[in-house]
């Protein structure tokens, strides 16, 4: 019997084993404690004996050990790790914002500026090229180019219509030109923009001399008070034939400035006058010295006449 019953066990084990994955230590066992007479009881079945082992799914990226049994020659990859995706949150759920890695925004492409209509608007005058025109005119003026002289201050004036100064000299040479309607306009307007202005005020004595006004001459000279007004004012004695005066308010031209060279041309011509050469003469090359160094063309050209 226990023969036979050795034969049943070594035929279930050659059976089993590959099955059950049992190892040849542990079927030793089981023989020898069935040759020690620990026989199986009747009620007992191999299987309920025996514990079935299932058979494990082993990963060949990682090594496999089983009861202290080691299969070698198999490496284990790194393990990568694998990017855990949220589930998204339900539609009433409140989100919070995702962190987002700063990234330049792109930049907008510049806004094109808005292309306005230009003004209709007056263009200032510029200074310079009215003090340039001034200069101009004034030179012509003195080199005795009435026309070029009265073209250049009538382009001033229509850049600046109140200019006291293309005003008074534009009446000035319409009195050269015997319009002393018009030169009485010009300096009635330049006295209306500047009341107190010294060569506006002498200009319209001038005029009103020419006229035969000279009391009024003699009101627009004593308002001037300067050395164009001294010196008209001897002239205008002269005129009327009050000849003590002339030269007395000829010296105080001179002491109000001592380097104008008019005072000591008008104080030559009237020693002439008297036919004082050599006291004229000495006068006239002092005149002409200061005149050569104030730039002043037109008694230049005078003095050149006298000699």
């Amino acid at each position: 019997m226990v023969i036979l019953l050795f034969l049943v066990v070594i035929g279930a084990g050659a059976f089993f084993l590959p099955r059950f994955g049992l190892r040849p230590g542990r079927l030793g066992l089981l023989l020898k404690e069935a040759s020690h007479g620990s026989p199986l009881s009747p009620s007992e079945s191999p299987s309920q004996t025996l514990p079935v082992l299932k058979e494990e799914k082993v990963s060949s990226s990682e090594p496999r050990k089983e009861e202290g049994i080691e299969i070698k020659g198999i490496k284990k990859e790194k393990e990568e790790e694998v990017p855990v995706v949220k589930k998204p949150k339900a539609a009433g759920e409140k989100r919070s914002k995702p962190l987002l890695a700063s990234r330049p925004k792109k930049a907008s492409p510049p806004k094109r500026p808005k292309l306005t209509p230009p003004r209709a608007q007056k263009r200032a005058p510029s200074v310079e090229d009215l003090a340039s025109l001034l200069q101009a005119a004034y030179l012509q003026m003195e080199l005795g180019d009435l026309r070029e002289a009265l073209d250049l201050y009538n382009r001033v004036l229509e850049r600046d219509p109140k200019n006291v100064e293309a005003l008074t000299n534009r009446g000035i040479i319409f009195q050269r030109m015997g319009k002393l309607s018009l030169a009485e306009r010009d300096l009635e307007m330049a006295l209306e923009v500047a009341p107190e202005d010294k060569a506006a005020l002498n200009a319209m004595g001038v005029l009103c001399m020419r006229k035969g006004e000279l009391l009024k001459a003699s009101a627009y000279f004593e308002r001037a008070r300067d050395v164009a007004a001294m010196i008209n004012m001897a002239l205008l004695h002269w005129q009327r034939g009050e000849l003590e005066k002339v030269i007395p308010l000829l010296k105080e031209a001179e002491g109000m400035d001592p380097y104008n060279p008019y005072p000591y041309y008008y104080e030559a011509l009237f020693f002439q006058r008297k036919g004082e050469e050599e006291r004229a003469k000495a006068l006239l090359e002092i005149s002409a010295r200061l005149a050569r160094e104030r730039g002043e063309v037109g008694l230049l050209q005078r003095l050149e006449g006298k000699r």
